[in-house]
């Protein structure tokens, strides 16, 4: 069994297109971080009894 050139073109394509999807995801996240809008832990809120 071979491949043909048009196929392996056509799966070049879809993995170039997931493989750009998932760098802008990154980078989106990245950039969020350094906003400061995404945050790994939620912020602890401490109440204090008067």
């Amino acid at each position: 069994m071979t491949a043909d050139r048009n196929g392996l073109g056509v799966l070049g394509l879809i993995f170039g297109g997931i493989t750009v999807a998932v760098t802008l995801m990154a980078a989106m996240v990245v950039m969020g971080h350094i906003d400061g809008t995404l945050a790994l832990e939620a912020p602890t809120v401490v109440a204090m009894a008067q």
